[in-house]
C-alpha cells in the first residue's frame, strides 16, 4: 500500500469516527476509529526522515493512550465485578487514571457537566450527546499525539546535551 493511499484511508477512517457513534447508536466507540485512522496517518515515512522522527514519537503517544485505555477498561471491569468496587483506593485510582487518559473529556466535563434528570424513583440519569463524546474523544487522541511529540523533542534535547 502506498503512502498516499494509506493517508487517504487514515483520513477516511477518522471521518468515519465522527459519524460512527450516531450511526451505531453509541455501540461502536468513535475512539476506535480515531486510533486506527491516526495509526495509518502516522505510518513511518521514508521520504521525509526528519518528519519520521516526530511521527515515531506521535505513534508512541498514541500507543500509550491505547494501552492505558485498555488497561483502564480491564481494571474497571474487574473492579466493578468483584468486591473491589467498594474499595476507595481502587475508586480513586480509576478516577485519576480516567483523568489522565481522557484529558479533554475531563476538562469539558469539569466546566460543562452532563445534564442530569431525576427520575420518579429517585435515581439520577445522565444525558451525554454523541457530538460531545466524539469531539472530546478526538481531542483526547490529539493531546496524546502532542504529548508524544513533546516527549520525543525533550528526549532528543537531553541526548544532545549528553553528547
Amino acid at each position: 500500500m502506498t503512502l498516499k493511499v494509506r493517508n487517504i484511508i487514515g483520513i477516511i477512517v477518522i471521518i468515519i469516527g465522527f459519524i460512527s457513534a450516531p450511526l451505531t447508536n453509541g455501540r461502536l466507540p468513535s475512539i476506535l476509529f480515531y486510533w486506527l485512522g491516526f495509526m495509518l496517518l502516522l505510518w513511518p515515512n521514508i521520504n521525509y526522515p526528519k518528519a519520521s522522527y516526530l511521527l515515531k514519537w506521535a505513534r508512541i503517544g498514541l500507543v500509550i493512550n491505547i494501552l492505558g485505555t485498555l488497561l483502564l477498561v480491564l481494571v474497571s471491569s474487574i473492579a466493578t465485578n468483584t468486591a473491589l468496587s467498594f474499595n476507595s483506593i481502587v475508586s480513586t485510582f480509576l478516577r485519576v487514571a480516567s483523568l489522565l487518559l481522557k484529558p479533554a473529556s475531563s476538562i469539558v466535563t469539569r466546566f460543562f457537566p452532563y445534564s442530569q434528570f431525576q427520575m420518579p424513583d429517585g435515581s439520577i440519569q445522565f444525558s451525554i450527546s454523541f457530538i460531545r463524546g466524539t469531539i472530546t474523544s478526538f481531542f483526547d487522541v490529539l493531546i496524546y499525539l502532542f504529548i508524544g511529540i513533546v516527549l520525543g523533542k525533550f528526549i532528543a534535547a537531553r541526548q544532545g546535551k549528553a553528547q
